[in-house]
């Protein structure tokens, strides 16, 4: 009997265990899947004070990084603060087997806010990996207002008239505090509306305060920020107050009506102290303060169409300026000038732009080509810089002429226009390279000094007058004997094979060279340009891109020189198309020519070759 039940103690324990490892393995798998939760902090919820909300998921993979959506909430802003992954793993040996598991956890941390009380409703949120689609379901948050302390006061001045898009406006911000409170403050937050809407509402760089000067913290889409300050001392109410204030400068981006909602503070007032180990004093015990500004409104106008100019485009503000300078003042027809344009003035100059001065006839196009589409433009510490190149297409031009820019001004509700200093050119035609400049001449074979010396207009040039080849004094007659033929042929074949080879290769490069002293010579010159120039443009696509461009500008250019017939609306293009990479503000590090462009090249050369004939 003991032995039975020790084989049955036995059988047991084993069975257990394989039981618990069943468990194990399980519970593993279990863990395995993919699984979404929300996370809140804990109630209660303020209005104006920011609620975290963290979505945790588990069982995905270390790789990729999940993404997170929702959709924005009715009211109020929610805003993701960061992804956050977490990944742990452990080993545990059961019954000599060693059981290992990794487990990867993501969380993406939310944050919510809202400026009134009442139920808001936020998610549901989601999380994707790869294949992987998680869901939460909905969540309803109350919000709770801590009645108004009139201890407290927040003000946020906008102005009470239409402003202009684009313009710039001072706002204020001003923090009231009972004098009382001012060494009872644990923290604070002041919220708006005007501060979260990004795609409504731009703002100037702020200035932020140095070390040991006031500040004021303000929450933004974009997280707290530091704004510079200063403190006044006001009385209300039969109150004294320190009134701490800053102030940013607000560009609208739209035009409409916007309600602004109101402006809040929240602060957290400490109530009771003890001593702490050092004898120091550390809060005890604290409270909610709150209190909220009037509802406000800003509606924002685009610049009246009426009486708007030509060379309006967009520029809102005051004392604009317009600079322009050329990197040379004596140039060939169609050869590019670079231009350089700086606005300067107080306004926007980050959305700044040119205004189209061919459409104004300030740069006629019979007269000057310019790049199309819109220039871009480069920010300094005081202005928009912009740069173009031109091209002159009259030898008559003799100036780049004033050019206009105009912005509206909102004070004074009319538009203000100011003009550049005409710039003095001097335009020489285009230069036409001779064939001698581009193409050694070959020397000319000295004439003989007997009868063209003597005036003898009736003589005859021989071939080394004509600098070609001669056969003067050559032996051409045929023997017709057939005894010596064979005599000579059974003496010495090998030289008479010689002999008749040679003569046949004299007389085939006699014929040559009378075929080449036909010729017209400036035929003959700019055939050897044009396949100099071809080289020259095939080297060219094993080069860096703005070299390549150059190279074939300037081939293309002494073909022309030397064959002005050659020339056609397509060469122009070319190399109107070259200068603009050549002249380009940025340099290109592409290498060679693209594709496209290299085929149009070619075929207009061999179009021009089949013209030079």
């Amino acid at each position: 009997m003991t032995r039975k039940s020790g084989s049955r103690g036995h059988a047991l324990a084993a069975l257990a265990s394989l039981c618990l490892a069943a468990g194990l393995l399980f519970s593993g798998s279990a863990a395995a899947a993919a699984e979404l939760q929300l996370r809140v902090s804990r109630e209660p919820y303020y209005v104006g004070l920011p609620i975290d909300l963290h979505v945790q998921a588990t069982g995905l993979e270390k790789e990729p990084q999940p993404s997170c959506e929702v959709d924005p909430p009715e009211r109020g802003t929610l805003r993701l603060l960061g992804i956050v992954p977490n990944f742990s793993s452990s080993v545990r040996i059961i019954n000599g087997r060693v059981l290992k598991s990794e487990t990867a956890t993501f969380t993406c941390q939310y944050q919510f806010s809202a400026s009134q009380p009442g139920d808001h409703r936020v998610g549901p949120f989601r999380m994707t990996q790869g294949g992987v689609a998680l869901r939460t379901e909905p969540y309803s948050i109350r919000l709770e207002e801590v009645p108004l302390d009139p201890r407290l006061r927040i003000r946020l001045l906008v102005p009470d008239q239409p402003v202009y898009l684009g313009q710039h406006l001072p706002i204020r911000i001003e923090w009231w505090l009972a004098a009382q409170l001012q060494d009872r403050i644990r923290g604070y937050s002041i919220r708006s509306d005007l501060f979260q809407r990004d795609d409504t509402f731009d703002f100037a760089a702020d200035e932020t305060p140095r070390r040991g000067e006031q500040s004021l913290e303000i929450e933004t889409s974009s997280g707290t920020i530091t704004l510079a300050a200063k403190v006044e001392k006001r009385r209300h109410d039969n109150r004294d107050f320190l009134v701490i204030v800053a102030e940013r400068t607000l560009i609208p981006l739209r035009a409409g009506e916007f309600a602004l909602g109101s402006a809040s503070v929240n602060v957290e007032e400490v109530t009771r102290w003890q001593r702490d180990l050092f004898g120091g004093r550390r809060p005890a015990g604290t409270g909610r303060l709150f209190s909220r500004d009037e509802a406000r409104s800003l509606v924002v106008a685009a610049a009246p169409l009426e009486d708007r100019p030509n060379s309006f485009a967009g520029a809102v503000g005051k004392g604009f300026s317009l600079e322009v300078s050329a990197d040379r003042s004596v140039v060939q027809l169609g050869d590019p000038i670079a231009l350089t344009l700086s606005v300067r003035g107080d306004g926007n100059l980050a959305g700044l732009s040119l205004p189209s001065f061919g459409a104004s006839g300030e740069l006629d196009p019979e007269h000057f080509h310019l790049p199309e589409g819109e220039v871009p433009g480069r920010l300094t510490d005081d202005a928009k810089v912009f740069r173009l190149s031109l091209r002159v297409l009259d030898e008559a031009v003799s100036e780049i002429p004033a050019l206009s820019y105009s912005w509206f001004d909102p004070e004074l509700e009319q538009y203000q226009t100011t003009r550049s200093r005409p710039i003095a050119l001097s335009v020489r035609p285009a230069e036409v390279i001779s064939a001698d400049d581009v193409v050694s001449p070959i020397p000319a074979a000295q004439s003989a000094p007997d009868a063209r010396a003597d005036g003898d207009a009736d003589a005859p040039e021989t071939g080394a007058q004509q600098g070609g080849f001669s056969l003067t004094g050559a032996d051409l007659s045929l023997e017709q004997k057939r005894e010596k033929l064979l005599q000579r042929s059974h003496a010495r074949p090998g030289l008479q094979i010689a002999a008749y080879a040679g003569s046949i290769t004299l007389l085939l490069a006699a014929l040559w060279a009378r075929r080449r002293s036909e010729v017209n010579p400036d035929l003959r010159r700019r055939r050897e340009v044009y396949r100099q120039q071809r080289k020259r443009i095939a080297a060219a696509g094993s080069q860096p891109r703005r070299e390549a461009m150059t190279q074939i500008a300037a081939a293309l250019r002494e073909i022309v020189a030397v064959a002005p017939e050659l020339r056609s609306p397509e060469l122009d293009d070319l190399v109107r198309e070259c200068d603009s990479v050549i002249y380009a503000p940025a340099g290109e590090t592409a290498t060679g020519a693209d594709a496209q462009f290299a085929e149009r090249a070619r075929s207009l050369l061999d179009r021009m070759r089949e013209t030079l004939g």
